[in-house]
């Protein structure tokens, strides 16, 4: 049985089906976001998501994969990886992880965020299925902070960028107003952008 795919304008009411759906949902966020809203619908981490979940997921969750596809800006943001407990060890994460790589292949790149406490479980996981870090620590606007990975079937030689190159570019100023979240993506767009051009 193939999983089930939940495109973002179907979102709303795939999550309104019954509070057992809405439960699992906002868990798989939180357990990977951890200053997640209640709001899925709203939260800007989640509500522009595509999803892809166990056929089963609404009867018997087992793990999800939330998502944005911005592949006109060549960037595959991948918010909210999980795998409920009970289930890990089954292959199901690296699966989920697959089936975005076969999305991408050379036509982009995949972003995802690890928050720092989860640096340590994860950073192997993402390294094994050919993920690159350039190990640089990115606060959010509460404090939180996230280290990227990133993927891509486009060879990228990864080279330190300094961060003051990124925050001159894009230093939000008294006509410019941005925020953090957009500051974090941006600098991500020009990190990868260096790449594939210094892979060219």
């Amino acid at each position: 049985m193939h999983d089930m795919y939940i495109p973002n304008n179907e979102l709303s009411e795939w999550i309104n089906e019954s509070d057992a759906i809405k439960n699992a949902v906002l868990r798989c966020y939180k357990e990977t976001i951890s200053d997640m809203t209640n709001d899925v619908l709203n939260d800007p981490r989640s509500r522009h998501n595509h999803h892809i979940v166990n056929p089963d997921f609404n009867q018997n969750p087992k793990y999800m994969m939330g998502f944005f596809p911005d592949m006109e800006n060549n960037q595959f943001i991948l918010s909210s990886l999980y795998v409920f407990p009970e289930e890990r060890g089954k292959g199901f994460g690296t699966k989920l992880v697959n089936a975005a790589q076969c999305y991408v292949t050379d036509k982009g790149f995949i972003q995802v965020a690890v928050e720092e406490a989860e640096i340590k479980n994860l950073d192997n996981f993402y390294k094994k299925l050919g993920f690159i870090t350039t190990g640089d620590k990115i606060p959010n606007d509460i404090g939180k902070v996230y280290q990227d990975y990133f993927w891509s079937g486009k060879k990228l030689p990864l080279k330190e960028l300094a961060t003051v190159l990124v925050c001159n570019l894009f230093r939000p100023n008294k006509s410019f107003q941005q925020d953090k979240k957009q500051l974090v993506f941006a600098r991500a767009s020009l990190i990868l952008t260096s790449y594939f051009i210094a892979s060219e």
